[in-house]
């Protein structure tokens, strides 16, 4: 956990980062944290009514794949990564940026999957078709 790990550095100082280099993470973490939380926004704003917090398909659902959707299928995990990640490396600590990464991630992995699932049972080649367009997470990579 994010307390535990943060404990360590602490504790031991691998990990830690000082002077002009932790300058630099805090300024590059504080951008990516504005830069996630504007994806996170954008895909909701994107989906509009669409936009739930659970996986609950209704018949007015469609896929969107305008806007940020266009390019990857899940922004609103995207940005909310990118936030985290931001955090991490302002906190000038190496293992805590892995750390608030990599949890996170393993969650939204699987919550991805669940969705996706969904989606493809609800429309099938429609939705199978906009995979093979698009990224999960980050454009042209994954």
């Amino acid at each position: 956990s994010p307390f535990v790990i943060g404990l360590l550095v602490r504790l031991t100082g691998i990990g830690v980062t000082s002077g002009e280099a932790a300058a630099v993470m805090a300024w590059v973490g504080a951008a990516l944290m504005l830069v996630g939380i504007a994806l996170w926004i954008t895909a909701i704003r994107t989906l509009g009514e669409l936009f739930s917090v659970d996986v609950d398909l209704r018949s007015r659902h469609r896929i969107i794949d305008t806007g940020v959707y266009a390019r990857i299928r899940h922004p609103a995990y995207a940005g909310m990564l990118t936030v985290l990640l931001g955090y991490g490396i302002a906190s000038g600590d190496w293992l805590v940026a892995v750390d608030f990464l990599v949890i996170p991630l393993a969650a939204f992995t699987y919550r991805i999957s669940v969705e996706e699932r969904a989606l493809v049972e609800r429309f099938g080649q429609e939705y199978l078709d906009y995979a093979r367009r698009t990224k999960r997470l980050i454009p042209f990579v994954y």
